[in-house]
């Protein structure tokens, strides 16, 4: 989150001290388990796919393989933005969008 603004940064911590650290590990142990893959066909178009080059989480196979799978899909790169790109980079996400 080094591109965030401050005061959203601040927000997001926030926002992750509400759910609490319980909330989190479950997340962390069910998003190992979920595997949509199978039903990446069934995406059609207009898909616009974002990703944040500094993004640590996301492997960018995983995006790139939902990108080469829909035909008509649009597949963005951003700089300076990690996992939550439409934080760090608001206004070109909405410009793709």
């Amino acid at each position: 989150m080094r591109s965030v603004e401050p005061d959203l940064r601040e927000q997001l911590i926030a926002c992750h001290r509400r759910v609490g650290p319980r909330s989190q590990h479950h997340d962390l142990l069910v998003i190992d388990q979920f595997d949509v893959g199978h039903r990446i066909s069934a995406l059609r178009p207009p898909l616009l796919l974002i990703r944040g080059l500094d993004d640590p989480l996301s492997p960018e196979a995983y995006e790139r393989e939902i990108h080469e799978a829909v035909p008509g899909s649009q597949y963005l790169t951003l700089r300076e933005a990690g996992h939550f790109p439409m934080a760090e980079q608001p206004e070109a996400v909405n410009m793709a969008s």
